[in-house]
């Protein structure tokens, strides 16, 4: 269980470096639509390629949740830009990065993985990570916004977490269900096909959004932005589809994401020099501490 706890903490540390490319795209006027057509691209062609035996023998079902994840992801994605314009990174990738509850509790109700005590006070840390994040501005200071607006921000924060737990909840689902007359299951038999299918039905949303709407950017920031996203999210998801038949929910997905939540504070004060306020304080301490309880 060693090698699967650092490779799902390897993970997290992956789509730490991928929510990073969406800001970066930001700060030079790039829609997160676009960043996401740039990983689109790469995790098409990666993931179909590493797929290419697997595409023969792909089932419907597999194809079908390829396609819907996918344009359940362009949503995220969407999402994401207007959380970025409420506040700044933190919080919004804590709820980018809280989509692991919903595949927690399916596991426990529907795979029978059993959660232990320190389990469950490591997802109630995790919860406050993300409770403590959104009360963080883009100025850096405590937040000053009227009820309305506050109400508004938190339900686009809710709305992502519930959006983004597609893909994770697609793959827990896709490790329970055999492929039609085998005992193989369909995310170890078509895996790589499911993922470049997201990828491809992510990448036909963006084209069509950027392109009707004229809203291409070109300029560093979009290929240093969207180069970032790419090497980032697709390795955290190609290591989530390894682990996730071999290794509870709760280190995969729980774990892992916690480690994102964590990497993109750190990141997001180091390097894009967002101000440290008491509600990071408190987003980073919850994080650690839901690290440590998750065993």
């Amino acid at each position: 269980m060693t090698s699967e706890v650092l490779l799902a903490l390897l993970g997290g540390l992956m789509f730490a470096i991928g929510g990073v490319g969406y800001k970066v795209g930001a700060n030079g006027n790039v829609r997160t639509v676009q960043c996401a057509a740039f990983l689109s691209v790469v995790g098409a062609v990666v993931f179909g390629l590493l797929g290419w035996n697997e595409w023969r023998g792909a089932s419907l079902f597999a194809i079908v949740v390829g396609v819907v994840v996918g344009v359940m992801q362009y949503v995220v994605v969407s999402l994401l830009r207007t959380a970025l314009k409420l506040g700044p990174l933190s919080p919004a990738w804590c709820a980018v990065s809280l989509g692991f509850i919903p595949v927690i509790i399916y596991s426990a109700l529907a795979c029978g993985e059993s959660l232990t005590v320190w389990k469950y006070l490591s997802i109630a840390a995790t919860v406050g990570a993300i409770i403590s994040a959104s009360q963080s501005s883009g100025n850096g200071s405590t937040v000053k916004r009227s009820v309305r607006d506050k109400v508004f921000y938190c339900i686009i924060l809710v709305l992502l977490v519930v959006t983004n737990c597609s893909l994770p909840l697609s793959l827990k689902i896709c490790s329970q269900i055999m492929m039609p007359g085998s005992s193989i299951p369909t995310s170890q038999a078509c895996g790589n096909v499911i993922l470049s299918l997201v990828y491809f039905s992510m990448l036909v949303c963006g084209v069509i959004d950027l392109t009707v709407g004229k809203k291409w950017v070109f300029n560093r920031y979009a290929f240093f932005g969207g180069g970032l996203l790419a090497i980032g999210a697709s390795s955290g998801y190609g290591l989530q589809l390894l682990l996730v038949d071999r290794a509870p929910a709760v280190i995969v997905f729980a774990l892992g994401n916690t480690v994102s939540i964590l990497g993109t504070a750190l990141i997001s004060v180091i390097i894009l020099r967002e101000k440290i306020t008491s509600s990071w304080y408190f987003t980073v301490g919850f994080s650690i501490l839901a690290i440590l309880l998750n065993r």
